[in-house]
């Protein structure tokens, strides 16, 4: 859940709260108690959404990151290896290959395994005996493949739980999208049945109806990227500022957050494996952060 659908939350179950404790007031309209009756009913489903969704990551997301930090930081020490290689064979290929990946793995957060694998399949089909004064074994790289095996297996058991995350949070937006809708329901029924009768109960509902802002010390954008296909979560997106040293990458739930930015707008270049790059036209507005949904085709 993002910050506003948790401020929302918290509204509903206030809302609830008052018409609970208001309920005797309301036993002469029978329309306006089924509707509390259909939007408590939307209120457990969502309690239910929220469980599977907070339930199913965060031992499995730990987990991996844990073996994707390892990883991580052996391969950064195996890439510089392999640039000095490269560099004494003058190979200007290779030097581009491990150069790249040698400053990537300077950050483990935004390492892909793939990145990994590929330092690996292309070390591994080099002469053993080329890489033996750069302190590069075939023991080594065995040993190394092995990790990265099991950090894929890792992955595909996280992906498995990710996806159960995923169908947890789509149906937690349809099923707030109903509460709204209910919500307005019960807006018009109040104000129009009770305001004559009793205004202090309408304004205390309305009251109740209040999302109270969570507190925003930067301004900047939120961005959850999704497969436009699949519509699946993309890991390791890398959105950036151009002409700006503003960069974020996706994690395993494709969420993404550049802030810290001043107000104004900027062009945004949105880049990953695999997908077609996208460029961007952003607002910023001072003190929000705000939310945007990115759809990436196959490139």
């Amino acid at each position: 859940m993002n910050k506003n659908e948790i401020a929302k939350n918290k509204m509903y179950k206030t809302v609830i709260a008052l018409l609970d404790e208001k309920i005797n007031s309301f036993t002469g309209y029978t329309r306006f108690v089924q509707e509390i009756g259909t939007f408590k009913g939307y209120n457990h489903t969502l309690d239910g959404l929220i469980k599977a969704q907070n339930k199913s990551s965060t031992g499995e997301t730990e987990a991996k990151n844990n073996a994707m930090e390892a990883l991580s930081i052996k391969a950064v020490k195996l890439a510089r290896k392999a640039l000095i290689y490269a560099q004494d064979i003058n190979d200007p290929v290779l030097q581009n290959l491990f150069d790249i990946r040698a400053k990537d793995l300077k950050s483990p957060e935004v390492i892909m395994l793939a990145d990994i694998d590929e330092i690996c399949t292309v070390l591994q089909g080099i002469d053993p005996a080329a890489l033996a004064d750069h302190a590069i074994t075939p023991e080594d790289l065995k040993v190394f493949r092995e990790e990265i095996e099991k950090v894929k297996k890792n992955s595909t058991s996280t992906n498995t739980v990710q996806n159960t995350t995923e169908t947890a949070t789509v149906g937690l937006k349809a099923c707030m999208k109903n509460m709204d809708a209910s919500l307005y329901k019960m807006d018009d029924m109040i104000e129009s049945h009770y305001e004559d009768s009793q205004p202090l109960l309408v304004e205390e509902y309305f009251k109740s109806r209040g999302i109270d802002s969570p507190a925003v010390r930067h301004s900047g954008y939120h961005f959850v990227f999704t497969d436009v296909a699949t519509h699946q979560v993309v890991e390791g997106v890398q959105v950036s500022i151009k002409d700006q040293n503003k960069a974020a990458v996706s994690d395993i739930h494709g969420d993404a957050r550049l802030i810290a930015i001043k107000s104004g707008t900027y062009h945004v270049e949105v880049t990953a494996k695999s997908y077609a790059p996208q460029s961007l036209t952003l607002t910023v507005i001072r003190g929000k952060i705000l939310d945007m949904d990115v759809a990436l085709e196959r490139a």
